[in-house]
């Protein structure tokens, strides 16, 4: 009986042992799936993306507000688990009294996607910060402006892509800043806005 005992209990741990391995061996696979195949390489973003209208607010006053039905961008996303790109918002107008913008127009600089996750049996989740720490910048006009100048946003924020996990033509993207970490001139800032981006080869894609 004690061998008995011995025996189970050996059986036991190693299919626990297997178990934990599998679960290893499946997020050490997770990555970047195009047309139902792992991605060998990279895939390119296309060049343009719906985009629902994006506000930037920070607590020292600056509020702009991106019209634009649409940004445009480049970008790639890269095996297994990597993305970066670069995006630029339209139609971007001040709602601050006495100030301008000086493009109705705001780019991004290099953008990279970090710590990307599942989120769940659907959804993936990440970072996306400037490769220098900057995010964007944006340049304010008007004699009477007390915020004219170049205006730096720095930091980090967060997408969630609900279905993610699912492979599609497009993917939705909900942009967010994480509290604490978007900065506007030493300034916690707020950021958000939602994407549907889609690959330059109109190949269906997800993260799996």
């Amino acid at each position: 009986m004690f061998k008995a005992k011995i025996v189970l209990t050996a059986f036991a741990a190693t299919l626990a042992l297997s178990a934990l391995v599998a679960t290893a061996a499946s997020a050490a696979e997770a990555g970047w799936m195009v047309n139902k195949a792992q991605l060998s390489g990279s895939a390119a973003f296309a060049s343009t993306a719906k985009v629902t209208p994006g506000n930037l607010t920070a607590a020292n006053g600056i509020n702009v507000r991106c019209n634009g039905t649409k940004i445009e961008g480049s970008g790639e996303i890269i095996s297994p688990t990597k993305a970066k790109g670069q995006l630029t918002f339209q139609e971007c107008q001040s709602e601050n009294e006495n100030c301008t913008l000086a493009s109705p127009k705001i780019g991004t600089l290099p953008l990279l996607l970090t710590e990307i996750t599942l989120d769940g049996t659907l959804a993936v989740r990440g970072h996306i910060e400037g490769e220098t720490k900057t995010f964007a910048t944006f340049k304010y006009e008007g004699s009477s402006c007390s915020l004219a100048g170049v205006n730096t946003i720095a930091g980090k924020v967060e997408f969630l892509a609900p279905e993610g996990q699912d492979e599609r033509t497009f993917q939705e993207v909900l942009v967010s800043a994480l509290p604490g970490e978007l900065r506007f001139l030493g300034s916690e800032g707020k950021l958000h806005f939602t994407a549907l981006l889609a690959l330059k080869s109109g190949q269906a894609w997800s993260f799996l």
